[in-house]
């Protein structure tokens, strides 16, 4: 199978729980550029996507790798901990983090933060994220309450 180009484009695709200012919210890689063919992908899976051209998966990473961490915003922490809210991962289980095998319950996320979806997310892109009682009482999703 031929390798497929693409190219980086404004727009977004993936980015919903993606941090403020992630390059994400920002861009996207389409390949087979025939409008009755064409495909959008995520700058996180184009960038170890195995179909694409080793120069598309090095544009869509060298995207991603100008984003700078920083401070984490509290708001986004809320919401990403709200979204996962009951949510965590399966020992059990090969896919430990998969949503098919997780384990959705009402146990105390703090006591088991190391195993609560939403702080393992957080982790992705702040690894020293260490949550606290506030950061759970204060999780919500969509609006602010």
């Amino acid at each position: 199978m031929a390798l497929k180009k693409g190219r980086i484009v404004p727009g977004s695709i993936g980015s919903f729980l993606c941090p403020p200012n992630h390059p994400m919210h920002e861009w996207a890689v389409e390949t087979d550029l025939r409008p009755e063919n064409r495909e959008t992908l995520s700058l996180d899976y184009a960038a170890g996507c195995d179909y694409l051209t080793p120069e598309t998966r090095a544009e869509a990473k060298a995207l991603l790798d100008t984003w700078q961490p920083g401070t984490p915003d509290l708001d986004w922490i809320h919401q990403i901990l709200g979204y996962f809210k009951g949510s965590y991962r399966n020992p059990s289980a090969e896919k430990q983090w998969n949503v098919d095998t997780m384990v959705f319950d009402a146990r105390d996320p703090l006591t088991n933060a190391d195993d609560h979806a939403g702080v393992h997310h957080i982790r992705k892109f702040y690894p020293d994220f260490t949550p606290t009682r506030e950061h759970f009482t204060g999780a919500y999703w969509g609006k602010r309450p």
